[in-house]
């Protein structure tokens, strides 16, 4: 899937990918803004899992959502590349969870360029990132 110029707010999930879920495939976005999304597990703006595909994440803005455990971005396995983007004001709530505020890394690995993460929270580990994989 390939979302360029595309505007997610205001979304909800009962459990993961607030503003986008994403199981199985590849996942393009581009100038795209994911912002004050919300779901009750994981993945606020972005839950993303593919054991063998990937996520690309470009001149995008991840700001303003919420989730127990990655309130920005929740990525479960494959490979995610987060490139001149902004990852701003997410939170991780709640102390059933581990944290992440702005992105959980579980199993998988990350790659981060010319990105700024900055002013998330939670109540556990990781403001900025939680990572169980591999961060680059």
């Amino acid at each position: 899937m390939t979302l360029i110029g595309t505007h997610f707010s205001g979304n909800r999930s009962q459990l993961a990918g607030g503003g986008i879920y994403n199981s199985r495939s590849v996942l393009s976005l581009a100038e795209t803004t994911l912002e004050n999304n919300f779901a009750q597990i994981k993945g606020g703006g972005l839950f993303t899992s593919s054991l063998s595909g990937s996520a690309t994440i470009t001149d995008s803005n991840i700001r303003d959502n919420q989730a127990i455990d990655g309130g920005g971005v929740f990525l479960d396995s494959g490979s995610m590349m987060l490139e001149r983007s902004l990852v701003y004001n997410n939170n991780s709530f709640g102390t059933s969870g581990e944290g992440g505020g702005g992105i959980y890394v579980s199993v998988a690995t990350l790659s981060v360029v010319n990105t700024t993460i900055n002013s998330n929270r939670t109540v556990k580990q990781g403001g900025g990132i939680f990572n169980r994989g591999t961060v680059e």
